[in-house]
């Protein structure tokens, strides 16, 4: 049974630089970073090469944009027992929701990178976009 995670969200601003890689896989094992949430990966949907090269990480899941802009990810450590269930992300690599089975547990782990200008209105419709889908 889990009893806590460590959990943390963080604006990359891009991932392209092998020291930043570098020292992001070294902060989240130095913080002992149990769910990892980042945005603005810049990763386009063409980019092949993987977000992360470390061993760590059991489940990466994306949401990539058309171009190298915006860009989310959830990572999840691989001392978890998770089961993906249903994953949904944004074209447009602004959001990323995974329904999955984590430590017998069915839930929801959510990544939202939203628009300088507009947040309120960018949340309001894809707030009430998702209670549709799920009708």
């Amino acid at each position: 049974m889990v009893r806590s995670l460590k959990v943390l969200t963080l604006n990359v601003n891009g991932l392209s630089s092998d020291l930043k890689r570098y020292r992001l896989s070294s902060f989240t094992k130095q913080q002992n970073i149990d769910i990892l949430f980042l945005q603005e990966t810049h990763k386009a949907k063409r980019d092949k090469k993987p977000l992360l090269k470390d061993p760590r990480w059991k489940v990466i899941v994306e949401a990539r944009s058309n171009s190298k802009a915006r860009g989310v990810a959830i990572l999840v450590h691989r001392k978890y027992d998770i089961k993906l269930k249903e994953v949904i992300p944004n074209g447009e690599g602004r959001y990323l929701l995974v329904k999955c089975l984590f430590e017998g547990k069915v839930i929801t782990l959510a990544n939202i990178y939203a628009p300088n200008k507009g947040q309120k209105r960018f949340l309001i419709k894809k707030n009430s976009s998702s209670r549709d889908s799920a009708g």
